[in-house]
């Protein structure tokens, strides 16, 4: 009975695990040397780094024909910044069918507001 279980133990393969294996068309294997000027290479920097891409992918993506956009990220202290923002909203709100409305706390939700957009539109997060 013991022979059999090594047996059983030895024909056991476990199937691959993990990504399929490129084909011969989709591995890189070339490389391009292109000389920048230094504008051109901040550029090509920044762009790549507003989509979240390396430049090696930024360029890959550029020459297959896609505009490649920002990557949708957002700085965490903004969210941090814009949920503080909608928890005082929420309070006001409930405040307010509540029949507790202050006109302070509406300006200075206002003012919250105003200076969070104000962040958002000149990329000015800190």
């Amino acid at each position: 009975m013991a022979q059999a279980h090594r047996s059983a133990k030895r024909d056991f393969r476990p199937h691959r695990i993990g990504r399929p294996r490129k084909t011969v068309e989709e591995l890189r294997t070339e490389e391009v040397r292109a000389r920048l000027s230094l504008t051109e290479k901040q550029k090509l920097t920044d762009d790549a780094r507003t989509a979240g891409l390396s430049e090696a992918e930024y360029v890959r993506r550029l020459i297959a024909g896609h505009k490649p956009q920002g990557s949708g990220r957002c700085d965490p202290r903004l969210l941090y910044e814009l949920n503080a923002i909608g928890n005082n909203l929420n309070q006001a709100v409930r405040n307010l069918h509540a029949g507790r409305t202050q006109r302070e706390s509406w300006e200075e939700l206002r003012r919250q507001l105003e200076e969070a957009l104000t962040k958002v539109a000149i990329g000015d997060v800190r």
